[in-house]
C-alpha cells in the first residue's frame, strides 16, 4: 500500500525534477497544439502542470503485479476456439459475466494497419478528438501531432484520442474496412433507428501509456465489447450492486487528490479495497488481439499500460433489450418513442416485446399520456455524454434503404429471423471478395501504368522493336485478365449486397420489395414485333444505387393500340426523386395519353412531354413539404407498330419515340453493308451543350467548367436552413428544385428553370431486317464507354439479358465509378405474334 499522503510525496520528488529539460517534440508546431489541448481539456491545471507529479519517471505503477485473493478476483479468460457463438450468449451474455477472450481479433487487418506509424502515414492531416471543453465542444488535433505527442510525452494523464465519428467522415471510414463485427455479438437492435438520433455506441481510441478511463457505467444499460490491436490495458470491473461511491473511489478520496486513471490505480483502489474488504474488484490484462466482454450495469475502468488502440461499441441484443429498453424509455423518451415506431415497421416481434415490458410495468410512454401525468423518476447513473435526450419530436423514421445500411445480423424481421450463420458467412464473403477487390483495382492500376511506359518507349523509337512490341502484348494480356478477375469480384459483391437486401425486407412488416433490382427480364410482342428486354444494375463503388429501370412500360392508346418500352432513371441527391419517379411516370403517360382523341405521332410525343411535365410538377410539391434535393435523368423508348404504311415490307417495321431529359443515352446496334454500326437516338443535355447553354443563361444562370460542365445558381440561396451554392452537371432532369424555384429560396437574379424537365423527344423508323437491338444506359456507362464499344460488347453475347449484364460489367472494369445500369432490347420479326416463343437474339 502506498503512503496516505502520496501528493506530498509526488510533489517533494517532482521538484527534484526541475532541472529537466520541457520535452521536445519532432514537429515544430506539435508543442503549441498540445498546449491549446491540455488548456482546453482541463482548466483545474495549468497545461504546464500536466506531468507535476512525474509519473513519467515511476513506471513501478505501470509494471505492478495483480494480487489475486478472495477479495480481487481474475476476470475469466478464454480462447476463441474454446467458446461458441452460443455458449458465449448463454455462459457470459445472458448470465452478465465479464470476459476476455484471447486472440479472438488477432487477424484483423488492423493488426497491422493500427501501429502509430501506420496511422500516421494513413492519417496524417486528419483531425481526430482527443477531449472536450468544459462548454462540450469537441477538442481536435491533427493525427501527424497526436502520434509525435504519444511519442515523446511525459503527461502524468495524457490527452487520450476517442473518436466515435468514424463512419461518419469520409477521411476516416477507411478505419471500418480494419476490423469486423466479433461473431460473438451477432445482435444491433438499436439500428433500427436513423443514424441521427441513435446515441452514440463506437469508439475508435488511442490511450498513450498512464492514459485511461476512471470508474463508469455504460449508457442505458447496454453492454460493450473492446478489442485492442496494439499495447496493453489493466481492467477493473465492479458488480452493479456496488454502491457508485464506493466504486468510483469517492468514499476514499481526500482533498486534493485527483481522480485520472493512473492515480485511481495507483493508490485509491488499494486504499478502497482496505476500507471495504467485503467488496469484490474483478481484475485482468488485455493485450493485442484480446476482447472483453463488459456486461450493462457493471462499473468499468482502464488504465493503459502501453501505448494502446482499440476498437469498443456498445449493444442492445436478446441479452439485454428488457433492460436497455426499460432504460431508454425512462431516460431517453423521444429516442424511445422513434425506436419503437421502427420496431413495428421492422421488427414486429420486437415491437410486441416492448409493448408486453410496457403493459407489465405498467408504463405509458409519452405521446399515450395525458395532460400532467409524469413520467416514472429516472434511475439513470450513467457518466456517458450519451444520456441527455435531444432528438427531435419530429425525427424521420428509418428507411429500407437506411435499414440496409446500419442492421446488423440477428435482428427479428416479420415472422423469422435471419440465420446468423448465413449472415455470418455473407458478411465474411464481402469482406473477403473487398480485400481481393482492392489488391486487383491495385494490380489494374500498376499494369496500365507499365503498358503506357512501354508506349512512351515505342514512341521514341525509329524502327520497331520486336520485343518491346511483345511486352506490350504480353501485358495488354495480363491487364484484360486482371480486369475480368475485378469484374468478377465486384460482381460477387453486387449478388452479395442485393441478396442480403432482399432478405432483409423479406419478412418485414409489409413484406416490400428491394427498392432497387439487380437484374430483369421481359419478353412481349407488339404487333409482327417479337421484343426481349433485359437490364442489368450494379451499385459500383458507390455508397448507394440510386439508378432504376423498367423494363416492362405497357400503354394502351386511344384506338386499342399496344405501345410498349423501357426506361433508365438516374438519380441524384438522394432516392426520393428516382423511386417516385418509377411509380408516378407510367401512371401519367397512361393518363396523358388516355386523354388524346387517337394515336398518332404528334399525338404520342403531346402525351409523354405532359406526362414528364406533369409528373414533374407532382414531384416538386413533395420536395418543397420534405425540403428535398433529389432529382434523375430519364431515357425512355417506346415502340409501336407502323401500322400507316401497306405491302410485305409492314410486317418488318415499327416505330420508336426516344425521350430524353439528362445525360443518360439511347443508341441503336444497325447492321448495314455487312457491317455493325452504333447510331446515338438522343443527345446527352449537357450544360455546356450550345443550345442549352443559351437557355441556361438565358434563364440567369451560370455555366461553367469544374472538372465538367455544370450549371449553377447565379447565387446563393438559402435552402432547408442552409446557405448553398447549388450545382449540377445536367442541364434536364426530373425534381431538382433548387435548380426549378431558385428564386423561390432567396437566390436572386434568375427567374427559374435553370434545369427543364421538358424531354427531347426523337421519332425512328425500327426496322428489325437492319436495326439489331437498342441500348439505354445511365451516364457511368457511358463515361467509360463509347457507342461504337457499347454495341460492340453487346453484340458478342446472344441475348438482351447477358448483354446489358456485360455492359455494365465492361463499364466497371474500365474504372467507371458511378452507379451503372444498362437495359438492352432485342426483337425479331413473325408472321404471327408468339410472346411464348423463342427469346429474340443479338446474334
Amino acid at each position: 500500500m502506498m503512503a496516505d499522503d502520496p501528493l506530498s510525496a509526488f510533489k517533494a520528488a517532482a521538484s527534484k525534477q526541475r532541472g529537466i529539460p520541457s520535452t521536445r517534440f519532432q514537429h515544430r508546431r506539435t508543442a503549441g497544439e498540445i498546449h491549446r489541448c491540455r488548456r482546453g481539456q482541463r482548466t483545474d491545471i495549468k497545461p504546464t502542470e500536466w506531468d507535476k507529479f512525474g509519473y513519467a519517471d515511476k513506471d513501478e505503477v505501470l509494471r505492478r503485479e495483480i494480487t489475486y485473493d478472495a477479495q480481487t478476483l481474475p476476470i475469466t479468460r478464454v480462447k476463441p476456439g474454446e467458446l461458441t457463438t452460443e455458449e458465449f450468449l448463454k455462459e457470459f451474455a445472458a448470465k452478465s459475466r465479464p470476459v476476455i477472450i484471447e486472440g479472438a481479433c488477432s487477424s484483423w487487418p488492423a493488426s497491422n494497419r493500427w501501429s502509430l506509424d501506420a496511422l500516421e502515414e494513413r492519417f496524417r492531416h486528419v483531425d481526430f478528438k482527443v477531449g472536450k471543453t468544459d462548454k462540450g465542444k469537441n477538442i481536435q488535433l491533427k493525427m501527424k501531432y497526436y502520434a509525435d505527442y504519444c511519442r515523446h510525452q511525459r503527461d502524468d494523464s495524457p490527452l487520450y484520442l476517442f473518436e466515435t465519428k468514424i463512419d461518419e467522415t469520409s477521411a476516416m471510414r477507411h478505419l471500418l474496412s480494419d476490423f469486423e463485427i466479433p461473431d460473438f455479438f451477432p445482435d444491433d437492435w438499436f439500428a433500427l433507428m436513423n443514424h441521427d438520433a441513435r446515441p452514440p455506441h463506437r469508439w475508435w481510441c488511442i490511450g498513450p501509456k498512464r492514459s485511461g478511463t476512471t470508474v463508469h457505467t455504460d449508457p442505458l444499460g447496454t453492454a460493450a465489447w473492446n478489442a485492442v490491436t496494439h499495447g496493453v490495458k489493466r481492467w477493473v470491473l465492479f458488480e452493479p450492486c456496488t454502491p457508485k461511491r464506493i466504486a468510483k473511489g469517492k468514499a476514499v478520496l481526500k482533498e486534493g487528490e485527483d481522480t485520472e486513471a493512473i492515480m485511481y490505480f495507483d493508490f485509491i483502489l488499494p486504499r478502497l479495497k482496505e476500507a471495504y474488504p467485503d467488496v469484490k474488484t474483478y481484475e485482468g490484462l488485455q493485450g493485442p488481439g484480446d476482447l472483453i466482454f463488459v456486461p450493462g450495469d457493471w462499473w468499468h475502468g482502464v488504465l493503459n499500460l502501453e501505448d494502446a488502440v482499440a476498437i469498443t461499441e456498445n449493444y442492445c441484443g436478446r441479452d439485454n433489450f428488457e433492460t436497455v429498453w426499460r432504460r431508454t424509455r425512462k431516460d431517453r423518451e423521444k429516442v424511445a418513442h422513434l425506436w419503437l415506431r421502427n420496431m413495428k415497421k421492422f421488427a414486429p416481434r420486437l415491437y410486441e416485446w416492448a409493448l408486453d415490458l410496457n403493459n407489465h410495468d405498467g408504463f405509458r410512454m409519452r405521446h399515450l399520456r395525458g395532460p400532467g401525468e409524469k413520467k416514472e423518476e429516472s434511475d439513470a447513473d450513467s457518466s456517458s455524454e450519451s444520456s441527455s435526450d435531444s432528438t427531435s419530436d419530429e425525427a424521420e423514421d428509418l428507411t429500407a434503404e437506411g435499414l440496409e445500411a446500419v442492421l446488423g445480423p440477428g435482428v427479428v424481421l416479420g415472422d423469422r429471423q435471419l440465420s446468423e450463420l448465413h449472415r455470418r458467412n455473407l458478411s465474411k464473403q464481402e469482406e473477403e471478395n473487398q480485400q481481393r477487390k482492392e489488391e486487383l483495382r491495385q494490380a489494374v492500376a500498376a499494369v496500365k501504368r507499365q503498358v503506357q511506359e512501354v508506349e512512351v518507349s515505342l514512341s521514341k523509337l525509329e524502327a520497331p522493336d520486336e520485343a518491346l512490341e511483345s511486352q506490350r502484348t504480353s501485358l495488354d494480356l495480363k491487364c484484360r485478365q486482371v480486369m475480368a478477375e475485378y469484374g468478377q469480384v465486384q460482381e460477387k459483391l453486387e449478388i452479395n449486397r442485393h441478396q442480403q437486401l432482399c432478405e432483409r425486407l423479406a419478412g418485414s412488416a409489409d413484406g416490400a420489395s428491394p427498392p432497387w433490382m439487380l437484374t430483369g427480364a421481359h419478353e412481349t410482342s407488339v404487333g409482327r414485333l417479337l421484343m426481349s428486354a433485359g437490364a442489368a444494375s450494379w451499385q459500383g463503388n458507390k455508397e448507394v444505387q440510386e439508378d432504376r429501370f423498367l423494363t416492362d412500360v405497357e400503354l394502351q392508346a386511344p384506338g386499342g393500340q399496344r405501345i410498349v418500352g423501357v426506361l433508365v432513371f438516374d438519380g441524384h441527391s438522394g432516392s426520393l426523386c428516382v423511386d417516385i419517379m418509377m411509380d408516378w411516370l407510367p401512371r401519367n403517360l397512361q393518363k396523358c395519353l388516355s386523354a388524346k382523341p387517337m394515336l398518332t405521332e404528334e399525338h404520342l410525343k403531346q402525351a409523354v412531354t405532359e406526362a414528364c411535365v406533369l409528373t414533374d410538377d407532382e414531384f416538386l410539391i413533395k420536395a418543397r413539404e420534405r425540403e428535398a434535393l433529389d432529382g434523375t435523368t430519364m431515357i425512355l423508348c417506346l415502340v409501336w407498330p407502323d401500322e400507316g404504311r401497306r405491302g410485305e415490307q409492314s410486317k418488318a417495321k415499327s416505330r420508336l419515340l426516344v425521350a430524353n431529359l439528362g445525360d443518360s443515352r439511347a443508341v441503336l446496334g444497325r447492321q448495314q453493308a455487312g457491317r455493325l454500326g452504333a447510331v446515338r437516338l438522343s443527345d446527352d443535355h449537357k450544360p455546356g451543350r450550345p443550345d442549352e447553354q443559351r437557355r441556361i443563361e438565358g434563364n440567369g444562370g451560370v455555366v461553367d467548367m469544374q472538372g465538367v460542365w455544370r450549371v449553377f445558381t447565379p447565387g446563393p440561396a438559402t435552402f432547408g436552413g442552409r446557405s448553398l451554392l447549388w450545382g449540377l452537371a445536367v442541364s434536364r432532369a426530373f425534381g431538382d428544385l433548387l435548380m426549378k424555384e431558385p428564386q423561390r429560396y432567396g437566390c436572386t437574379g434568375c427567374s427559374g428553370a435553370l434545369v427543364s424537365a421538358l424531354p427531347e423527344i426523337t421519332l425512328h423508323d425500327l426496322n428489325a431486317n437492319e436495326d439489331r437491338f437498342l441500348v439505354l444506359a445511365c451516364d457511368g456507362v457511358w463515361d467509360v464507354l463509347d457507342d461504337e464499344e457499347a454495341v460492340v460488347v453487346c453484340a458478342e453475347h446472344k441475348t438482351a439479358d447477358l448483354a446489358a449484364h456485360a455492359l455494365v460489367r465492361r463499364a466497371f472494369e474500365l474504372g467507371s465509378d458511378d452507379n451503372l445500369t444498362a437495359v438492352v432490347v432485342a426483337w425479331q420479326a413473325s408472321d404471327k405474334a408468339d410472346p411464348d416463343g423463342k427469346k429474340p437474339r443479338l446474334d
